[in-house]
């Protein structure tokens, strides 16, 4: 995958403590049982990682983790 998808991955397993077996590319966000105060802290979280410009309404719970990451992609380019 890609260097933000590992990025996204490390972030979710080191702050949020996500067990890594519940994170895949077609994970949805929503299933990682982050409410929304945890969801703004992880787009805090990926924009001082990945030094990207995501906005808090852009990681929204519906979004796989192979998405968000292409995204990040591209706000990063």
């Amino acid at each position: 995958m890609s260097m933000p998808y590992e990025l996204i991955v490390g972030v979710l397993v080191e702050k949020f403590s996500v067990p890594p077996d519940r994170i895949a590319p077609e994970t949805v966000l929503g299933d990682l049982d982050l409410d929304s105060l945890a969801r703004l802290e992880f787009a805090e979280a990926l924009r001082e990682s990945l030094g990207t410009e995501l906005a808090d309404d852009e990681v929204v719970p519906s979004m796989t983790l192979a998405a968000l990451a292409v995204l990040a992609e591209e706000k990063t380019a």
